[in-house]
């Protein structure tokens, strides 16, 4: 049987987590996409974020400012979390700005502020707030990422109806708010690994039943068959019994 949840605690509490590309040669990557994601393992830091902002968004303009300013608020607040590979949670939030622009060709500066900032609101519900953000970075920005948060769990209420919720939600929302947590989507099952095998499958689930479905009826068919790859590369590997973790 594959190790679904070989190393999940070590990991995550290891004082240093893996290099960005230890990641990505770890992950669940197809073949057929390998060139093309190859940014993920390159563009790494701020440095590498500034050299491919800045000529879209010249220094000093509005753009340039609120992607830095999202940068380094969410590294500052999420840097010290680590998910269960054992790296900074804020890879995973740097990674997705990467696909919004680079594999999606997204430009527009609320969606990228948005994917550094996604997981604030739900991580720091008290601390981070829709008005907080709201105030940051503004209502635009803040909209984008309200709509990749799960709502509140509220009293009698599972953690599997709050996610169904979402995704009712998201079924209401804009072709960009869909393409936004596509990006997000993506990321999370390229790295999709040391899960049990119930979330395993409830995260793929998830994905077939409800993004799938929003991507094809946007026409984000770049998105939707990105995501087909990694989940047929997921497969093969539950039917290989490969190792999800090293």
């Amino acid at each position: 049987m594959p190790r679904f949840s070989a190393g999940a605690r070590s990991s995550r509490y290891k004082p240093y987590g893996p290099q960005a590309r230890t990641i990505v040669n770890q992950m669940n990557m197809p073949d057929k996409l390998r060139d093309e994601m190859n940014f993920l393992g390159v563009i790494t830091n701020r440095e590498g974020l500034i050299a491919l902002i800045q000529n879209e968004h010249a220094p000093a303009s509005f753009g340039y400012k609120l992607i830095l300013d999202a940068h380094d608020t969410g590294e500052h607040e999420m840097g010290h979390r680590r998910r269960h590979s054992g790296e900074r949670e804020f890879k995973h939030a740097f990674r997705c700005m990467l696909i919004l622009w680079v594999f999606c060709g997204v430009r527009d500066p609320h969606r990228i502020a948005a994917e550094f900032l996604h997981d604030m609101i739900e991580t720091f519900r008290k601390k981070w707030t829709f008005e907080r953000i709201a105030a940051r970075f503004g209502e635009a920005t803040a909209e984008r990422v309200r709509c990749m948060t799960k709502p509140v769990q509220g009293r009698g209420m599972s953690k599997r109806a709050v996610e169904k919720e979402f995704y009712r939600l998201l079924g209401l929302a804009s072709k960009e708010d869909v393409e936004d947590k596509g990006a997000d989507v993506l990321d999370n099952l390229l790295t999709l690994w040391k899960r049990s095998v119930k979330r395993l499958g409830r995260k793929i689930d998830d994905v077939i039943r409800f993004v799938l479905p929003l991507l094809h009826k946007h026409g984000l068919e770049k998105l939707r068959s990105a995501i087909i790859l990694v989940l047929w590369e997921i497969r093969r590997k539950l039917r290989n019994n490969i190792a999800f973790a090293h």
